[in-house]
């Protein structure tokens, strides 16, 4: 008796998989409408977040910063490289709100951590209405206790069913709660900078792109989720997924990190050799090809002009302070409480130049 042609049916069974994976994944326009920029609590500027999402195949993007900065917003609505919706995420007690869409600043006040003196949801849903636009509940599964989102999720016109901080079991909740309020769901990146930008997107079915056609896809239910192919292998692989949570979701997210990469050396970044500062300690130091751009001991040795002139913020959330954009943390997947913090550069208090002069050849411009 021949054996059953297992190895056959499996090879088929897997290239019918792939080729409806592809196929599925290319119809429609790719879109993210959840990212920040340093208007906020964001990383990089806007100019850096567009020309990403360009360069990842997004067709369409939203700006929710949490604050409405005049150039930024302006920028973003004459964009003509792709469409960008001038946007917001406003904060109430206990909702984070995309308001998507928008003509005008919505979160007037930001107060303790929350928009005109602890306005409610239902306030601010109500004034993003009025303006065109579409609140959106950011990722509400990380935020509130199921019991308050069976009860107040369906004032929403839609919600993050799927985020970068979702676990499993998190997501499959928010797709329970979507078709249980009949609340359309969306799927953003939530990016603070531009390495997480599009990562997690939505493919929406529009025929043409347009921020009206985005909206009525948004509100009809017809995005559904994208996400690169390697991405959301790893996420069910991820046995992190499975285990209980524990502990303050946001909390954990602030002290997450992902370990650093290796930098390239002074050779493979095509940098050259500056004049190494007066003193002791300078005594001695050259260009090395084969060094790192860390090993260069202290402001003495600056061995890569071209990648070392620029500066950032020094930590996720709340920075004080300023480093070379090579040694900066890594923010994808972080989460930070939304006040601006006297003392740092939230807001626009405050920003990064580079400056010779200064120990580790960066320094804060206070505003």
């Amino acid at each position: 008796m021949e054996k059953f042609p297992w190895k056959i049916v499996i090879s088929a069974l897997a290239f019918c998989f792939i080729s409806y994976f592809l196929v599925f994944s290319m119809a429609g326009e790719k879109g993210d409408l959840h990212m920040h920029t340093t208007c906020s609590d964001g990383v990089n500027t806007y100019e850096e977040m567009a020309s990403v999402a360009i360069g990842r195949g997004l067709s369409f993007i939203a700006i929710t910063d949490h604050r409405v900065c005049a150039d930024v917003f302006e920028k973003c609505a004459k964009e003509a490289r792709l469409l960008c919706m001038p946007s917001e995420e406003v904060t109430t007690p206990g909702w984070h709100i995309l308001a998507l869409g928008i003509s005008d600043e919505i979160c007037i006040e930001q107060g303790e951590n929350v928009c005109e003196g602890n306005a409610p949801a239902e306030y601010l849903i109500g004034k993003i209405h009025g303006q065109g636009g579409i609140a959106i509940a950011a990722h509400p599964m990380l935020e509130l206790p199921e019991d308050k989102l069976a009860a107040e999720l369906g004032m929403f016109d839609a919600m993050e069913c799927g985020h970068p901080s979702y676990s499993l079991r998190q997501a499959r909740k928010a797709r329970e709660f979507s078709k249980l309020l009949d609340v359309p769901c969306v799927y953003d990146s939530d990016a603070h900078q531009m390495g997480a930008l599009g990562g997690m997107h939505n493919i929406c079915a529009i025929e043409t792109v347009s921020a009206e056609a985005v909206k009525q896809a948004v509100l009809s239910g017809k995005c559904r989720r994208g996400e690169p192919f390697l991405n959301r292998i790893s996420r069910y692989l991820s046995l992190s997924e499975y285990l209980p949570e524990t502990g303050n979701q946001e909390e954990s997210l602030l002290e997450t990190k992902k370990p650093e990469e290796a930098l390239p050396t002074c050779a493979e970044a095509g940098g050259e050799c500056l004049e190494p500062l007066e003193g002791d300690r300078c005594s001695g130091i050259k260009f090395e090809a084969d060094k790192e751009v860390s090993d260069c001991p202290g402001k003495c040795c600056v061995c890569c002009k071209q990648i070392i002139r620029e500066c950032v913020p020094d930590s996720c959330c709340h920075a004080k302070g300023c480093v070379l954009k090579q040694t900066a943390p890594d923010c994808s997947g972080i989460m930070c409480s939304m006040e601006c913090s006297e003392g740092t550069m939230d807001c626009g208090q405050g920003h990064c130049e580079f400056d010779d002069n200064a120990e580790g050849y960066c320094s804060v411009v206070w505003s």
